[in-house]
């Protein structure tokens, strides 16, 4: 891993010339990604596996019914996104049963630049994170080392005439330690948390605060519209016979709500809401000055995910529940979501 905590180090395999320097182009628009080694073949990505680490690897793939290096299972801890030479990608179920991550077409230009930078992102936020929590421990090692020299006789202190540390100094420190890097730390976290890891929307707890606030704000139009959309894949309901099988299943779910909520943003106002409220729905809030313009986002959202059906992975259902309400509505975030669910 690079030791700049901002870069990312990624690895791309293909047998083609043209096909690396593509996905290579893509990767240099970032800013995060540091390096970017190509391979040719299995043996060469095993190799340089078993002597650097990556933090992405991209695998270009001719043949959607290719199978995976088994190199790729001793890393679990490495995003691969597979991208397939030919319009269609396969099962994905089959490509996580492999060890990978994501699959798209190379072909779909945009699709396949979207799936890299959600990798970039989600390793980026995962660095950070680390990060954070070493950097929590060590703030934490540190005020316990202070407490207990505070607590100690002053006359154990090895003082040089150089270190004319005195205990008040000592409390200050730990004061200052507290004051600024913990609560930065904290204030991280907490970011992190308001969202959700796999889609990148607000997080259920975060969603229905703004949802709350707009609940209670006096806005004009005075009527806006709460969307339940739930979206369901054929591995949403299927029988789960191992526990590798069901975290699979889970990832096409994850998928499925990512890029749903990508082309939702893109056809949603500025002033929309959306966040994932849980594992198979995301929860949308429009502003509406009638019925009719709630009836019309409805449309607009059914529309828009029509052409996700069969997307991921055999059949994906699409079922929107709305509910139209006025500000300053009796209702808490909380009821509308829970009447929404349960219809």
């Amino acid at each position: 891993m690079n030791s700049d905590r901002s870069q990312l180090n990624c690895l791309v395999l293909s047998d083609q010339q043209e096909h690396h320097k593509r996905v290579s182009g893509w990767l240099g628009v970032s800013k995060r990604v540091g390096s970017v080694t190509s391979v040719n073949d299995d043996i060469s990505l095993c190799k340089h596996l078993s002597v650097a680490t990556a933090d992405i690897c991209i695998m270009i793939v001719e043949n959607r019914e290719q199978a995976l290096p088994a190199c790729i299972l001793r890393h679990p801890q490495m995003p691969v996104l597979v991208l397939t030479v030919g319009g269609k990608t396969g099962k994905l179920l089959q490509w996580l049963q492999q060890g990978a991550t994501d699959v798209v077409s190379l072909k779909k230009t945009a699709a396949a630049q979207h799936a890299i930078s959600r990798l970039i992102d989600q390793c980026t936020l995962q660095q950070r994170q680390r990060y954070m929590e070493t950097r929590t421990r060590q703030l934490e090692q540190e005020v316990a080392y202070l407490k207990s020299m505070l607590q100690s006789d002053k006359r154990s202190f090895a003082l040089s005439a150089s270190n004319d540390t005195t205990h008040d100094s000592l409390l200050q420190l730990e004061s200052d330690l507290r004051q600024t890097e913990r609560p930065l730390i904290e204030n991280v976290v907490a970011k992190q948390q308001a969202r959700d890891e796999a889609t990148g929307l607000p997080a259920r707890r975060s969603v229905l605060r703004r949802f709350q606030s707009l609940l209670q704000a006096d806005i004009k139009p005075p009527k806006f519209t709460a969307m339940l959309v739930r979206i369901l894949t054929s591995n949403s309901t299927e029988e789960r016979r191992s526990p590798h099988t069901k975290s699979a299943a889970k990832t096409v779910q994850d998928l499925t709500l990512y890029r749903a909520a990508s082309a939702l943003q893109k056809s949603m106002g500025a002033d929309s809401i959306i966040g994932r409220v849980n594992q198979n729905a995301l929860l949308l809030i429009q502003s509406s000055g009638s019925d009719t313009v709630s009836r019309n986002a409805a449309n607009q959202v059914r529309e828009t995910l029509g052409s996700l059906g069969g997307l991921i992975d055999g059949e994906t259902d699409v079922r929107i529940n709305t509910m139209t309400l006025p500000s300053k509505s009796r209702f808490t975030a909380n009821d509308v979501v829970a009447r929404l669910e349960a219809r």
